[in-house]
């Protein structure tokens, strides 16, 4: 844990657009409030070009905090897309930590590409530091992975679940990120809003119990190498800065948004009848025809809406499945045609293996 500039702390939210828009908004007013209220000058701030939000897409707020800075110092660390580092990131959603992969960008950014060396990567999730670590890629520099145990907290694009999630990473701020926010400061701040006890209580919860530090190395994580992505260059763009066009039936590469979705289809080809409905009713056209007349849904273009779900006739064929429950991603997803072919009986134990862990889509047509 370290700050760069003495005086400047920048922490960074991670969420998902829509889904969690309103919860990371009060959350980062939260952070920037009780930091005021005890005392420093602080701001939080939308990355620009996450507004609007695409259904589920990785976006960013920051919160920048100046002990014994001026304003003016703090707008001009506030005046840019996005900070060059950042002190603390929060992960909202832990299926975020295969990466970044907002609309406004091209290719997918690693979840902690902005960290500075020996920073927090806060998450909430059920899961512990040693379940993380397999779903993120390995860095050079060493960093605090922190889980603040927390179910996943999605609302929509009107609505925000009061479920004390807000609480809950404040008091895991007060406890691991004492120098920017103490618990006394949290208390305070929880204690200006409607029901103070109850939320002060879920913030004394968390920093007491909720907790878990792991401390990681460097080499750490998957050892899958990302190229960030990049802004290209003057050279790099064809005469005219023309934009060559797709054939019928062709994707772009570069504008994947397969880290967009908490949950992927997967498909049982025994079950399935060739109907067609979830390649028609798909908004992304994410579902490649086999040779064989199957429908292969190519999940790095996938957003996780769960409609082929919802459509198919025949149920169990097409079950949604939390994102954690897969170790792979990061742009190389399975090819789910390709494994049923290769061995049909492997692939219907994996297949009945998800079953259990299948989203209310298909559950309710069992």
């Amino acid at each position: 844990m370290s700050v760069q500039v003495p005086g400047i702390y920048t922490i960074e939210i991670i969420y998902r657009g829509i889904h969690q828009r309103h919860l990371a908004r009060n959350l980062a007013r939260g952070i920037a409030y009780a930091a005021r209220m005890a005392g420093n000058v602080a701001l939080s701030y939308q990355r620009y070009g996450d507004d609007p939000e695409r259904d589920g897409s990785p976006a960013k707020y920051f919160v920048v905090i100046a002990k014994g800075a001026s304003e003016e110092v703090l707008d001009a660390e506030a005046a840019r897309v996005e900070p060059d580092y950042v002190d603390a990131s929060i992960v909202l959603d832990d299926s975020i930590l295969k990466g970044v992969e907002s609309w406004a960008w091209q290719g997918i950014q690693p979840v902690h590409l902005k960290l500075r060396p020996s920073g927090l990567l806060i998450v909430i999730s059920k899961r512990n530091p040693d379940e993380l670590i397999k779903f993120i890629p390995s860095r050079d520099s060493p960093y605090t992975l922190v889980v603040a145990y927390g179910e996943r907290s999605i609302g929509d694009f009107w609505t925000f679940q009061d479920d004390g999630t807000v609480e809950r990473v404040l008091g895991a701020i007060a406890r691991v990120l004492p120098n920017v926010l103490s618990l006394d400061d949290v208390k305070k701040y929880l204690g200006s809003l409607d029901k103070p006890s109850e939320r002060i209580n879920r913030a004394l919860e968390a920093y007491q119990s909720l907790v878990k530090l792991r401390e990681v190395k460097p080499g750490e994580g998957l050892p899958y190498k990302y190229e960030p992505p990049h802004l290209p260059g003057w050279k790099d763009m064809m005469i005219g800065a023309a934009i060559p066009g797709l054939k019928p039936n062709q994707r772009n590469p570069y504008f994947t948004g397969g880290t967009a979705k908490h949950y992927r289809p997967v498909i049982n080809f025994d079950k399935c009848i060739k109907c067609s409905l979830c390649w028609e009713y798909c908004p992304d056209s994410v579902f490649d025809v086999t040779p064989d007349g199957y429908f292969n849904p190519a999940l790095a273009y996938c957003k996780g809406c769960g409609i082929c779900a919802e459509v198919c006739p025949v149920p169990d064929t097409i079950i949604m499945v939390d994102e954690m429950e897969f170790e792979d991603g990061y742009g190389k997803f399975i090819d789910e045609y390709k494994a049923w072919k290769e061995s049909k009986e492997a692939y219907r134990k994996w297949f009945e293996s998800l079953l259990p862990k299948a989203q209310i889509i298909s559950v309710r047509k069992r």
